[in-house]
């Protein structure tokens, strides 16, 4: 199917939008990958299973598992962590090991 030029920057820009309208961007890409299938298709129900297609053909990729692997790993191992103690230290008066309180 021919499609004009210009309509390239359409599936990105509404990736843009919608993360910036939902602060979501996991869906937000999602939006953006199911109205490039929809252009590049154009019908609705093709345009669900090709981003079905589109998908599944990315996450079967061997090279493609490696990497997401190491991203989750990495947001576990280093996110994770920090993100707790900043709540912990929000709800209880932390202070240091060398702090201490003399009760007289």
């Amino acid at each position: 199917m021919q499609m004009e030029l210009w309509l390239s920057i359409v599936p990105p820009l509404t990736a843009v939008i919608f993360a910036m309208w939902t602060k979501q961007v996991i869906p937000s890409l999602l939006v953006g990958l199911w109205v490039e299938s929809w252009l590049y298709t154009g019908s609705f129900i093709e345009s669900l299973n090709q981003t079905v297609v589109y998908i599944t053909g990315v996450l079967t990729d061997i090279g493609n598992l490696d990497v997401i692997l190491f991203l989750c790993l990495f947001a576990y191992y280093y996110l994770k962590p920090a993100s707790l103690k900043i709540t912990k230290l929000s709800r209880t008066r932390w202070k240091p090991s060398f702090y201490q309180e003399e009760f007289s």
